[in-house]
This record gives C-alpha cells, sequence and structure tokens, in this order.
C-alpha cells in the first residue's frame, strides 16, 4: 500500500514535506501533518494520523476533554480522537483489499480528517 499511496500524493498539489520511513510517509498536506501507516504483518491494514492537533491546555475553560474526546468519537464515522498524555491525536483505519478505488479511499480519508480538524478547534479550542 506504500507504493499505492505514494502514487496518490504525486497525484495531488498541496503535498509538502513527504518523508518514508519503515511503513510511514508523513507528510504535509493543506498545512495539516500526516502520517500515513502501514502494517507488514497486515497489507490490506492503513491508518492515517493526524498526531498532536492540540494540547489539553488549549481546550476551552469549562470543557471537560474526556467528554469532547466522546462526542467526537461517537459523531464521525471510522474517526478516532484519543489523548496521548497532554497531546489530542486524531486517526482514521481502514481495511483496503483493493487498488481499484484506492485514490478516491486517501481523498476521503484525509478529507474527513480535515473536516474533524477543523470542526474540533473550532468547538472546543481557544484561539
Amino acid at each position: 500500500m506504500l507504493v499505492e499511496f505514494r502514487n496518490y500524493l504525486s497525484s495531488i498539489s498541496d503535498v509538502a514535506n513527504i518523508k518514508e520511513e519503515n511503513n510511514t510517509i508523513s507528510f504535509e498536506y493543506k498545512g495539516l501533518f500526516f502520517w500515513f501507516v502501514t502494517d507488514e504483518s497486515d497489507q490490506y491494514y492503513i491508518l492515517f494520523i493526524l498526531p498532536n492537533i492540540s494540547n489539553i491546555d488549549s481546550i476551552k475553560d469549562g470543557v471537560d476533554v474526556h467528554d469532547a474526546i466522546n462526542a467526537y468519537n461517537n459523531k464521525y464515522k471510522a474517526v478516532k480522537v484519543i489523548l496521548l498524555g497532554n497531546s489530542i491525536w486524531l486517526s482514521m483505519e481502514q481495511f483496503l483489499y483493493s487498488k481499484e478505488g484506492a485514490f478516491e479511499l486517501f481523498a476521503r480519508i484525509i478529507g474527513v480528517l480535515e473536516t474533524v480538524i477543523i470542526s474540533f478547534r473550532q468547538e472546543y479550542l481557544t484561539m
């Protein structure tokens, strides 16, 4: 899947700082930093991560970070909002069994993560 994803990245604009290490491709797209991760033991598994989207200290006063995370995990299909230490991360994982339609799936996942981060920041973060 790494080859397929590399091909996808080369087909879109606004991509910068592409780096590949082991089973991960990191890149910037529209000002957001992403990781695309595969698993050698499962060739069909893909994971997109938006790491470190916020620190819990940036959450608006009166908002319980766990309630905010749970609300977003319930609101958006296939998206996981997680708390790692004091950092909030977004991820979306899928199984991709065919290269046919892969570019559309990649675009949809990135689009969903963009939507979620924008919405989360507007709703819960101090600006």
